[in-house]
């Protein structure tokens, strides 16, 4: 047909490949979508936190995942346009949804990938947790993850393109030897969608000449997979591009700017609440957390923080998404306890 129709009108118009409109469209999003969008990232959060809580030695995947799903919908959210994606042990490096559950073992690796969904419209994060004792590798992995995601963060701007995002991950994963592991994509575009997928146009690939802009949502996802070692590590969140830059959409602390990109890191751990007065945050002026009165933990900067855990059934969260951008809350990684 749309050869027929170009032969029809030959000599009479010249036929231009418009495949982009429609995408470009959807990807700049009005002031309204930009609401919705925030609220799916609130619901994420409260996802994020429910799976977080849950985490030790001989948790279910299948509780987790329940209490991801029932933190989203009683908060007022949809179902997200493709499964939660949930695996342990070798099955933390599967990247997708699959059938079957298992309890984690007393050292685990565990990947989530989800989103909070209102009025269909999504904000994704992807995580690995640390069960137990973390691999060499799993800490090596996450500091080359993290320096990744910030240079694609970087690359959130308007004027930019999304080979230029993809050019940032593999530059610095590259740089780390750690071409094998890596993906040939890094994100790809958020919005109102529906089943089988939340994916938007366009995708982080290399020379993806698609121009970045001002009010568009992007998820960047730095996954490792390494089948030899069989150990997994991915760090992923969404952004809303601004004027000036990218803005993570973390929402306990969105409404705060400028907001800093964090890099420091903490312990993860479910159960009692403990001291976080690392020399290494003093050095880098990054607000220290001391307990308050009321027995709870305090950030000098926000007041009330995330709780963290005995040094029993510790598990420990290679990126948060939803805290303090300013203390060593929002980068999870290595640090034990005193």
């Amino acid at each position: 047909r749309g050869r027929q129709l170009d032969a029809a009108l030959s000599g009479k118009a010249d036929l231009v490949d418009a495949s982009r409109l429609i995408p470009r469209l959807r990807c700049t999003k009005s002031i309204e979508e930009i609401a919705c969008v925030r609220e799916a990232a609130r619901l994420s959060d409260l996802a994020d936190q429910a799976a977080i809580d849950l985490l030790r030695p001989g948790a279910d995947e299948g509780e987790i995942l329940a209490a991801q799903h029932a933190a989203i919908f009683a908060g007022g959210g949809d179902y997200p346009a493709n499964e939660v994606i949930i695996g342990s042990g070798a099955d933390a490096l599967l990247c997708r949804y699959k059938s079957g559950r298992r309890k984690l073992a007393a050292n685990d690796q565990l990947t989530l990938e989800f989103a909070g969904a209102y009025r269909h419209y999504h904000a994704a994060i992807m995580r690995t947790h640390i069960v137990g004792e973390p691999r060499a590798l799993h800490l090596s992995y996450h500091a080359a993850a993290k320096e990744a995601l910030l240079a694609c963060e970087a690359e959130f701007r308007p004027g930019r393109t999304a080979g230029d995002d993809y050019a940032a991950h593999a530059r610095v994963f590259d740089a780390h030897g750690l071409t094998s592991p890596r993906l040939n994509a890094c994100g790809y575009a958020l919005g109102a969608k529906f089943t089988p997928s939340w994916m938007d146009p366009p995708m982080f690939y290399e020379r993806n000449d698609w121009e970045i802009a001002e009010n568009q949502v992007y998820f960047a996802h730095m996954i490792l997979m390494d089948s030899a070692s069989q150990t997994a590590l991915c760090l992923g969140r969404t952004y809303l591009v601004g004027e000036k830059g990218a803005e993570p959409l973390i929402p306990r602390f969105s409404a705060r700017a400028p907001r800093e990109a964090p890099v420091t890191s903490s312990v993860r751990r479910s159960g009692s609440r403990a001291k976080c007065s690392r020399a290494a945050d003093r050095a880098s002026g990054s607000p220290i957390l001391s307990p308050s009165s009321a027995g709870t933990t305090r950030c000098s900067t926000y007041g009330s923080s995330p709780s963290v855990a005995s040094p029993r059934d510790r598990s420990i969260s290679l990126w948060s998404s939803r805290s303090c951008s300013r203390c060593s809350w929002c980068w999870c990684s290595t640090s034990r306890p005193s």
